[in-house]
Formats: C-alpha cells, structure tokens, sequence
C-alpha cells in the first residue's frame, strides 16, 4: 500500500482503500457497499467540529483547543509541540528608544525651526499692514516672495485645475499657491494674538468701518478687464473684491504648524481645573485666619466686660466666619469628588492628593470652625460689665486707702536721690501710643522723687481704668511695683544708716 501511494497513479481509485476501477460506476457501488459508514462518520466529525469552532468565535475566542485542532502528522510527532507546560523563552531584544528620541529630537527640531519662521513672518506683515490693496499685496510680497502662478496647472492640496472658476492664491507665509477651498484665513486678531504684538496697521480698523460707494468697486475691475484680455489680468481684477481683508490667507500647512503652537502655549498657560479649586480654597483659609484671631480678641474682651468692642460687630463678624467655613467644606467636597462621574475616573496619586486636600480642609474646620466659642447674650453681657465696674471701684478704693496709709510716711523721708525727675510736660506714653494727659498743675508735691512718680503712676493707672486701656493698666502696674521696691530699699538702707 505504501508503495502505491508512493506513486503517482491515475484512473478511478477509492480514496479509502485506493483500489482501482474501470468505471465510474463500479467505483461509486464499491465505496457505498464498503465504506457508506466511515462517510457518514466523516461527516459527522466534520460537522461538530465546524460547531465548536463557531461557538468559539460568538465568544469572542476564535482559537481552537488543543484537543480538537487538526495537526499534522509531524507536529503530532514532535514533543511538546502542543503542550502547554513546555517554558518558551523569551528571544534577544532589542531597545530602539534612544533611536525614537534622536528621530523625534530631529523632527520636533524641524517643526520649531519652521513655526518660528512663520512668526516671524506673521510679524513682520503685521507691522505697518496698508489698508490699499494694492500696497498690501506689495507689502505682502516684500515679506514673502510669492510662487510663480504660472508653472502652476493644479491645486497642490485637491489636485484640480485652475480656471475662471477656480482662482489661484496664495499663502501669505510661504508663497505657495492654491486654490480657495484648500486656503485657511487666519484673522489679524488672533495673528496679533499668536505674535504677542501690540502695532497695528496704518488705518485697518478705520477702513473696516468705512463703508464707500458699492459703484466704485465694481466700475475699477472692469476697466482693468478691458484694458488687459490676459488670464491673469482677469484673476488679478476678480480678487479685486477682497480689499481691506481682515485676515490673512494661508495653505494647510502653516496653518496647521501655527494652530499646533498655540494650542500648545494654550495648555501650557491653561490651569487645571483642581488648581483652580485649590487656589480658591487657599484664598478662602488665608481670609479666615486673620478673622478667626480678631474674633477671639472680641470675645476675650467682651467675656471681660470690657466695653470697647460691640456685640453686633461680633456677629456680624461670627456670620462672615462662618460663610467662608462653608465655602472652605464645599470647594473641598467638590476636589475630592473631581472627575469621579467621568469615563477615566482619578486614580494613583491623583485621587490620593484629592483625599489628602478634603482631609486637610475638614481637619482645619475641626480645629477652628467647630471649637468656635459662640456669643454672650445681651443679658450676659450686661452683668459681665456690671461686674467688671464693681472690681474696677473696689480696686481703685483700695488703692487710694493704701496711698494715704504710706503718704505720711513718705513725707518724714529725707530727699536722698537728688532733684526729682517729673514727666515732660505733665505725659507719658506707654506701649502702642497711648498717652496719658496729667496737667503740670496737677502733678503732686512731696518730698521724695520717687513718691512724686508713684503718685503721678498711681494717676495715670486712674485714666487708664477709665478709658479701658487694661493693656496700659498692666504696664504701669509694672512701673509702680518697680518704684515701690525701690522706695522699700532705700528706706531700709535709710534705717540701717541711723
């Protein structure tokens, strides 16, 4: 069998047991009497393995398992051909980044060289830009020399020939030559925009509100057209119609180099939109701060029955506290919930950094929002200062009982120190500029310097006291301690000598 399969044999053989026949017909009775069942079989086989691959594709796996594949009789016999467990190692590699970067580098070079060259161009047309036609079209081409239009049969951008129909232009910044669907205008607005120049033409925004006789515009190409029967005289007198053009024609290519260098000076310039809700949550806590240390400095001196400040002033200011606390929480909620409802919602750092912002806000408003002392009530209020002026009378009945308990003491002293050393001009001033007024006639006679300033202090302590200045009345207490000691001292050293 082997050696007639080796063969090349012709005639009607059966494709099981490769027998020969003489006839078509005795070959078709010979396979449906010997092999009818090893047909069907066949079929079947063949069937449901159309089926299992069918069913694969539908789910999305158009692979074949292992165990159904049709392999050949060399692959079956080669080992580990369709086994899974066999390792396949990983070939040489090779890295092309540092070849990427170098042609990258060299094209991005390319760009940036022809982007500025058009800006450069860009600016000089804006510099004394006429509002003529004619001198704008010479201005034009002084800056940048316009392509022959005559070697010129076909659009370069549409590949379709120039006619009556179909004018010729050209691109203000390279000279080549189009037609006018393929043309870009770019206005002189955003052409100033994208120079970063302030100059201006001669008269272009006066032209633009001129508004001359339509009968003008019509009568001038038509007497250049009977003039010259040339066809470039007639395209030349056609685009007579666009004069005091408010932009600049350009072709696909340097408006697309153009338009990709602001759109990148735009990214660039451009914040994020969480920058801009931190920068307003920063704005907001550096307004609340300094509020919140004026607050406490209120209730402190209210809480004291002090009457220098007012308790609507401090709800006034209570109520301004408490709508920047507000606005602190919802521009805070608004970063931490930033981009969640998008396709790419925020992960990785980003959304660490925008818990970190909500973390730290709502840590702030629990320091100093929440801890918030609230307001004494008018009733309050009113016996806090009652009480208050109790305890400045007493104070100021104690201390004048103790100053006529020393002062005939003081007067028996001998005057030990010298000539006394009154205030200049009957004032003193203390810490941030308060000054106390004690008229010259007022000031008290005795015989010792220091007992003269104790009894000087003891009376602007008075005027303090009354105009709550405790700030003052602090300061001179110090004072008048000090000089207490120091009149103790000497009077004991005084004793001692005798």
């Amino acid at each position: 069998m082997d050696e007639i399969r080796g063969d090349s044999l012709e005639g009607f053989l059966c494709p099981v047991c490769i027998i020969n026949f003489n006839s078509a017909m005795q070959l078709r009775a010979h396979y449906q009497d010997q092999h009818s069942e090893d047909f069907f079989h066949n079929v079947k086989e063949m069937y449901e393995k159309a089926k299992k691959i069918i069913l694969f594709k539908e789910q999305g796996n158009a692979t074949v398992p292992e165990t159904e594949t049709v392999a050949t009789s060399s692959s079956k016999s080669t080992p580990g051909y369709t086994s899974s467990s066999v390792y396949d190692e990983l070939g040489p590699a090779r890295s092309h980044s540092e070849y990427f970067k170098s042609v990258r580098m060299t094209r991005m070079e390319h760009y940036a060289a022809q982007t500025n060259n058009l800006l450069i161009r860009l600016e000089k047309l804006l510099i004394n830009l006429p509002t003529d036609r004619i001198k704008r079209k010479v201005h034009e081409q002084d800056i940048v020399p316009w392509l022959d239009d005559k070697d010129v049969k076909l659009c370069p951008g549409c590949a379709k020939a120039f006619g009556l129909l179909r004018r010729k232009h050209h691109c203000r910044l390279c000279g080549s030559v189009m037609c006018a669907e393929c043309t870009f205008q770019l206005t002189l607005e955003t052409a100033r925009k994208m120079t970063g120049s302030s100059t201006t033409s001669n008269s272009v925004e006066s032209a633009q509100g001129q508004h001359p006789d339509p009968l003008s515009k019509v009568s001038t190409p038509i007497n250049k057209l009977l003039r010259s029967p040339s066809s470039a005289s007639v395209q030349s007198v056609l685009a007579m119609d666009t004069s005091n053009e408010s932009f600049f024609r350009l072709c696909e290519h340097c408006d697309t180099l153009l338009t990709m260098r602001q759109n990148i000076k735009e990214v660039r310039n451009q914040k994020p939109i969480i920058n801009q809700f931190y920068e307003k949550l920063s704005t907001s806590m550096n307004e609340t701060g300094p509020l919140l240390k004026k607050y406490s400095k209120i209730y402190n001196s209210l809480c004291s029955g002090e009457t220098i400040y007012n308790l609507n002033d401090a709800e006034v200011l209570r109520v301004r506290i408490i709508k920047l606390a507000e606005n602190i929480d919802f521009i805070s909620n608004k970063i931490a919930i930033l981009g969640q409802n998008t396709e790419k919602p925020p992960e990785g750092n980003q959304l660490k950094l925008q818990r970190a912002v909500r973390i730290a806000a709502t840590n702030y408003l629990k320091e100093h929002i929440i801890t918030l002392p609230c307001l004494p009530t008018e009733e309050q209020l009113k016996m806090v200062q009652e009480r208050r002026r109790e305890e400045i009378a007493k104070r100021i009945e104690e201390e004048s009982r103790y100053q006529e308990e020393i002062k005939p003491k003081y007067n028996t002293t001998q005057n030990n120190a010298g000539p006394a050393t009154s205030p200049r001009d009957g004032e003193m001033r203390v810490q941030d500029g308060w000054t106390p007024s004690f008229p010259q006639q007022e000031v008290p006679n005795a015989d010792h310097p220091i007992l003269q300033q104790i009894m000087i202090i003891n009376g602007f302590i008075k005027q303090a006291r009354s105009e709550n200045r405790m700030d003052e009345v602090i300061t001179l207490r110090k004072n008048l301690q000090e000089l207490e000691d120091e009149f103790r001292r000497q009077m004991n050293s005084n004793s001692d000598e005798s």
